[in-house]
């Protein structure tokens, strides 16, 4: 199954971004809504693969999935607005769903806990 990743920030949804999720929903793909990558121009911005698509309609759903979108903006981490930051804030930005504890542990969001480790031999804490 096809998974398919629209923002579900309030620029996106203004932008219709429900409406193209229900189109891809509707055309059998797995939507999930994440964060935005920032680049509003393009929202509501489709991510598939790491490739990008937008600013995306619901008209243009069957020309992403057949890979014939004239939307096509390439892995969306190597576009010139995103490949120049160095993203720490927002490092996952866009790649995850905001409120999923399950995407914050799959990429590393407790990391620095436990990076420092815990001496067991000692009483500090």
């Amino acid at each position: 199954m096809t998974v398919v990743r629209i923002s579900d920030d309030a620029l996106a949804l203004a932008s219709g971004a429900d409406a193209v999720a229900a189109a891809f929903a509707a055309a059998g793909c797995s939507v999930e809504r994440v964060s935005s990558w920032g680049m509003h121009w393009l929202e509501p911005l489709v991510e598939i693969d790491g490739q990008g698509f937008g600013p995306a309609t619901a008209d243009d759903v069957a020309s992403i999935l057949a890979g014939t979108s004239t939307k096509a903006i390439g892995p969306i981490a190597e576009h010139p607005f995103i490949a120049r930051q160095q993203r720490l804030t927002f490092a996952r930005a866009g790649k995850t769903r905001p409120l999923s504890l399950e995407d914050y542990v799959a990429s590393g969001g407790w990391a620095a806990l436990t990076a420092r480790g815990h001496d067991s031999g000692s009483d500090r804490c």
